[in-house]
């Protein structure tokens, strides 16, 4: 956290030092209270009691941006409060702050995305069908532990970006990354603190006005608290589109080959493939986005994995003032190479469907129904499956009129 201030602070010292008059302030905040249900909340299966809580859900946030010719910093603190009567265990208070800073040259520019936050590591803590990152990109952050008591997690993402034109086809991409995980408490094979360090070089090529294609020479340095690590280094190619503000796709291929150093179990390595294809279209009255990635990272317990990760939602407006949407999300996490110990595999889904009805431009009501499965691969373990809803009134003042697009999980 004091690195991402202290970030944050040189940001906004760099804006300042533009055009004052030319500089534009907007900040938008938001509030959300909800009620929920869940009937399986810690996503028990076989003969194990089922949980169920209802409670309430209030969500907070504040997205600020400053924009001036060739600078741009936006910031947006989050708070996310659970309370379910009864049940004080699932009871929890996280804080997310997100921010990005751009700077722009007349050949090249600069970025710094930052995320960092403190959550408490149960059914908040796991990914939805929400779009959260960009088309190949995954969520920050190792995020499918099966974990049943109180873990406080917090995490910090730092990842810098540079791009340069060295002709008027020719790219240079500069890329870095430095994730720390740390737990109130570890939990073997579940738990642990780590720090992973990356970063990639490559140069793109435009093969067209409106396409690139990418080489890039990738690495990483996982360093876990228990004294294991893994080296990552390989190679990638990637191609992407960009025809207009509506349609962007991209399709991309790799190989990274992964030593292992374990304490207990010796050196051992494993090479692997990872890629993705997707694509995000916009048409007048839906939103498409579709997304299958593989790729090799690390997981709660400071293992490297193998992670396919499929995002889909459709959304559609039905009238100026009712929006719906369908989402799906599925994650299947397995051991690479002999990199098993302590490590047990895991599937995740959820599905789900909303629908938003905007009474005026501020004021706007959620309903939402999210069906959840969950399984580990570790003996006859059985899947886990909970039922959610949730309805909620959000309000949003300087939300535009004439926005399109589900605001559920932006």
């Amino acid at each position: 956290m004091p690195a991402m201030i202290a970030s944050n602070l040189v940001a906004l010292a760099g804006l300042g030092i533009g055009c004052a008059d030319a500089t534009d302030y907007h900040w938008d905040p938001m509030l959300m209270v909800s009620g929920n249900y869940n009937d399986n909340y810690g996503f028990d299966s076989g003969n194990v009691q089922k949980v169920s809580v209802d409670g309430s859900i209030v969500d907070a946030s504040l997205h600020v941006s400053i924009i001036n010719p060739d600078a741009h910093f936006e910031i947006t603190p989050a708070v996310h409060s659970v309370y379910y009567p009864g049940q004080s265990q699932f009871d929890a208070n996280n804080v997310f702050v997100d921010s990005q800073f751009e700077q722009l040259w007349p050949r090249g520019n600069f970025t710094l995305n930052e995320n960092f936050w403190s959550q408490d590591v149960l059914t908040s803590y796991l990914p939805t069908t929400a779009i959260n990152a960009p088309l190949g990109q995954n969520s920050p952050g190792a995020d499918l532990a099966s974990v049943t008591e109180r873990v406080r997690q917090d995490l910090l993402l730092l990842a810098p970006i540079a791009n340069f034109e060295l002709s008027s086809r020719e790219h240079l991409e500069i890329r870095a990354q430095f994730l720390g995980v740390d737990y109130s408490q570890a939990v073997y094979g579940q738990l642990q603190n780590f720090k992973n360090y990356s970063g990639s070089l490559g140069l793109g090529f435009d093969v067209s006005p409106q396409s690139t294609v990418t080489v890039r020479g990738i690495a990483s340095d996982l360093r876990p608290v228990s004294g294991s690590g893994a080296n990552t280094y390989g190679a990638e190619g990637e191609w992407r589109t960009h025809l207009s503000e509506v349609v962007q796709s991209y399709a991309k291929l790799g190989v990274e080959h992964t030593s292992f150093n374990q304490a207990q179990y010796g050196q051992s390595a494993a090479t692997s493939v990872s890629g993705g294809i997707g694509i995000s279209r916009k048409f007048i009255a839906y939103d498409l986005f579709a997304d299958f990635a593989r790729s090799v990272s690390p997981d709660s317990y400071g293992t490297i994995v193998v992670r396919n990760d499929l995002r889909t939602r459709l959304e559609h407006k039905f009238s100026g003032q009712t929006s719906g949407y369908v989402g799906l999300r599925y994650i299947n996490q397995v051991a690479l190479g002999n990199n098993s110990a302590g490590f047990v595999g895991q599937r995740y889904g959820q599905g789900a469907l909303g629908v938003e009805w905007r009474i005026y431009r501020q004021f706007s009501i959620i309903s939402e129904y999210v069906y959840t499965t969950y399984k580990e691969y570790a003996g006859n373990a059985q899947a886990a499956g909970s039922n959610a809803v949730t309805i909620s009134l959000k309000y949003q003042p300087h939300r535009p009129a004439e926005e399109f697009r589900v605001n559920i999980g932006r």
